[in-house]
């Protein structure tokens, strides 16, 4: 890949409505040969949600969101990939402090994707990215985002592409190891016992049928943590533009390298196709 085309990452600080938060995110721009078509166009971005969800994502360098941002689209990486990319650090994200870490407590599936979304207004408001084809892709607690924007927000973003993506928080709770244990709980706000209807509330797979937005499933097939055919199937039955991929061989998330290269073009023909852009790779 020519040094030029390394989207060097751009640090913007974020000040959020409508309580104005800080949100961190790390814009990385499109390839110097991108071609958006009419004169002032604004480039398609792709956000990529981190996981944890209590991680956070860092300025280091990661290909895949060159393989996007190489190619003719913009990327976003949201601490979420594509024409360029941004990285969004959303309340909760670790490396801000301990306040800004607790953010997420009892928010989880409500802040993170409010954040993600007031982020790409924000940078198409600046003429960086063009919130009306902006995509949003994650993996596990990551896709759990995905899922959560496609069933809350269904106008925040055109396309999605949850992979393992969790969609039931009830079961999530059931299988994290000891050290995870009461992890949920926080993140929720109560326990299960204390209130079902939060915990349903925030689980995808309850108002599948309400999603419209056209998503992407990639799934190991050895996948015991998180089953994706019943919200797939639900969305189909409702009409809804869905594709599942299942993966031999790889569980809860990817272990080998031509599963990494697959997901990548997978996702790129999903994404252009919603999008309306050209294949080109």
């Amino acid at each position: 890949l020519p040094a030029s085309y390394i989207s060097a990452p751009q640090y913007f600080a974020l000040t959020l409505p409508p309580d104005g938060r800080t949100c961190h995110v790390n814009y990385y721009p499109k390839n110097p040969n991108y071609n958006g078509g009419l004169p002032g166009e604004k480039p398609p971005v792709l956000v990529l949600i981190h996981g944890g969800p209590l991680y956070f994502e860092s300025a280091n360098l990661e290909w895949t969101k060159h393989f996007f941002t190489s190619r003719g689209h913009l990327l976003k990486y949201f601490n979420l990939n594509f024409v360029c990319s941004i990285d969004v650090n959303y309340g909760g994200s670790t490396g801000f402090g301990r306040a800004f870490r607790e953010n997420l407590h009892g928010k989880w599936g409500l802040l993170d994707i409010a954040d993600a979304h007031r982020s790409v207004l924000q940078l198409d408001a600046l003429g960086l990215v063009d919130a009306k084809r902006a995509a949003v892709h994650g993996e596990s607690a990551d896709g759990y985002s995905v899922l959560q924007i496609a069933t809350t927000l269904p106008d925040a973003f055109a396309v999605g592409a949850p992979q393992c993506g969790i969609n039931d928080m009830g079961k999530l709770d059931q299988i994290l190891h000891k050290f995870e244990y009461y992890l949920c709980d926080r993140l929720m706000g109560r326990t299960w016992e204390e209130c079902e209807s939060v915990w349903r509330e925030r689980s995808p797979v309850y108002p599948a049928d309400k999603i419209r937005v056209p998503l992407l499933f990639l799934q190991g097939e050895d996948d015991t943590v998180i089953p994706a055919q019943q919200m797939v199937e639900t969305i189909k039955a409702q009409g809804g533009k869905v594709d599942l991929v299942l993966f031999p061989g790889e569980g809860h998330g990817w272990r080998q390298a031509p599963t990494v290269q697959t997901v990548l073009e997978k996702e790129m023909v999903f994404f252009n196709e919603v999008l309306g852009l050209e294949n080109n790779f």
